[in-house]
């Protein structure tokens, strides 16, 4: 099941109403640099996006093409135009300190220490793959044996002498830069398809995405290899994530991430009918000889994205991916649940500093019934929680679906958007765009409910629902009657995400249960009802 995100943030940044953004690179200061379509280049700070902190730059390239990192630590920009210019802007002086130009339009530029590697148009019978020193701003190494269009070029993470380049002909190439030979210096081909993207997963392979959306991985050959080794031929990633067009594949962490679009309105109707961004983990991308594999448990889904526009550009922050916005991974775990004096006790695993730098997992605890064909009745719970410091969500609720659900939730004081509350939902809570649907959810501020042992109760009706605190009627709704049977569920979980649990808390939260009290029907009572009934005609 996918892990779904809503945006907190935005920013419209061009003048131009009708431009976009074409890539996206962060910064020093914690900036994120971006280009757009009208030609301009802005910095911006990538945890709130402020409007009022927006810089520009006035003496970019011409006809912008190419946005990367100058150096790791993102004190300098590589920026590239159609009218030849390679520019290097530095951070700390917010200027232009450097660049040189060429006889035709640059398409893509990456860069390795000084050395700075750029692709071009096709024009004149060829397109040009070059390496550039920029300490002497002169040209070191070049080859001109190509037949469209350069779309991608990337320096070998450790071997700084290989060089590989895309094209628009379909070629993935990798060079040897320090063959002066143009002939001698193609060491690999690929035969891939226009290429769209293409780069280095760590040191021995190579991935190739082309425009119509195709996905391989290649071993990088090695001297000696009398053939280019076997690929791993994954295919069309577009029923695979499922999506509509795959954007890029990043590295986040050790990891390497798919991300992939999908428009509202163009999607295929066996889907998600949501506007949207996925990603999803390239499993095994760096083994030799283990199959790599799109994992599909690992999903993250960005709900939205831009609507009807295509994503161009998406950039996953590592540095500030310790922050109260990321979704953790969670475990249930059986020894979380015990019985101590009398009493239900659900823990969840206190989560350390350390834990979160590590990106372990959040050992939570949770139960159901057996039954999944639960309808109406009423549901009643006398419980407290204890030892919490940070977020832990307390939950009691019915489940069919979520478009089916009835929640009580406690949230604990913390870093969430509703910490500190209890909160009476029925769902869906929000529509089709992830607007909030009026009256699906209440929210009530805490008044010292935690602490000490308290009765939360829903009642299901064949025509709404109604939820108490202590025999006292707090919040009734008539939308979403469930119509289908499902199952009572007890949990206590966080997940670090600030739309709910927040950070979860350091250290372990006891959720204490006296009593849980259910009486309700069932679905399977009425179709034996209705079973008896038509035997008795019958027999009859």
């Amino acid at each position: 099941m996918a892990m779904l995100y809503e945006s907190y943030a935005g920013i419209a940044p061009s003048k131009d109403t009708s431009a976009y953004i074409l890539a996206l690179v962060p910064t020093i200061a914690n900036g994120l640099a971006a280009i757009t379509s009208a030609n301009e280049l802005f910095i911006v700070d990538r945890q709130n996006l402020a409007p009022a902190q927006l810089k520009s730059f006035d003496d970019a390239p011409d006809g912008i093409t190419c946005l990367v990192p100058g150096d790791p630590g993102g004190q300098t920009l590589l920026c590239s135009g159609t009218d030849g210019t390679v520019a290097t802007f530095d951070l700390r002086s917010h200027s232009r300190v450097s660049g040189f130009k060429i006889d035709r339009a640059v398409t893509v530029v990456s860069s390795s220490g000084p050395t700075i590697a750029v692709g071009t148009e096709f024009r004149s019978q060829q397109a040009i793959v070059a390496l550039w020193d920029a300490r002497q701003n002169k040209q070191i190494w070049q080859n001109s044996e190509n037949n469209d269009e350069i779309t991608t070029v990337s320096i070998h993470p450790s071997r700084r002498n290989i060089l590989l380049a895309g094209g628009d002909d379909g070629l993935v190439s990798l060079f040897n830069t320090d063959i002066a030979e143009e002939d001698d210096s193609l060491i690999q081909v690929i035969n891939h398809g226009p290429v769209h993207k293409a780069d280095f997963l760590g040191d021995n392979r190579i991935f190739a995405l082309s425009s119509d959306q195709n996905f391989a991985v290649h071993p990088v050959s090695t001297p000696g290899d009398e053939q280019d080794p076997e690929p791993a031929l994954i295919g069309d990633l577009r029923p695979l994530v499922p999506c509509q067009y795959v954007i890029d594949v990043l590295k986040s962490g050790g990891e390497y991430v798919v991300a992939a679009g999908t428009n509202i309105g163009h999607v295929l109707r066996r889907y998600d009918l949501s506007s949207r961004v996925d990603l999803v983990k390239l499993a095994n991308a760096q083994h030799l000889g283990v199959q790599p594999r799109l994992d599909a448990s690992s999903k993250h889904s960005i709900m939205g994205a831009h609507a009807e526009e295509v994503v161009r550009a998406i950039f996953i922050d590592d540095v500030n991916s310790d922050n109260h916005d990321i979704r953790l991974n969670t475990k249930f775990e059986a020894s979380n649940i015990q019985i101590k004096h009398g009493e239900l006790v659900m823990k969840p695993k206190g989560y350390s500093k350390a834990d979160q730098e590590r990106f372990n997992h959040v050992s939570i605890a949770g139960m159901q019934t057996r039954a999944t064909d639960i309808l109406h009745g009423t549901f009643r719970i006398e419980m407290k929680l204890e030892g919490y410091n940070g977020g832990s969500c307390a939950s009691f609720f019915w489940y069919h679906s979520d478009a089916q659900e009835l929640d009580i939730e406690v949230v604990t004081p913390g870093t969430s958007m509703v910490n500190d509350t209890i909160n009476y939902t029925t769902q869906p809570s929000a529509g089709a765009d992830w607007s909030p649907i009026p009256g699906a959810t209440l929210s009530v501020p805490l008044e010292h409910t935690l602490d000490d042992f308290r009765t939360h109760r829903f009642d299901c009706y064949p025509s709404h629902s109604e939820f108490y605190l202590d025999d006292r009627l707090v919040h009734e709704d008539h939308r979403g009657v469930p119509q289908k049977g499902g199952s009572l569920q007890v949990k206590v979980w966080a997940d670090g995400n600030r739309w709910w649990s927040g950070k979860p808390s350091q250290t372990d939260t006891f959720l204490k249960v006296r009593k849980i009290e259910a009486f309700f029907n069932r679905t399977s009572d009425a179709q034996d009802a209705r079973k008896a009934a038509i035997c008795d005609k019958r027999c009859s």
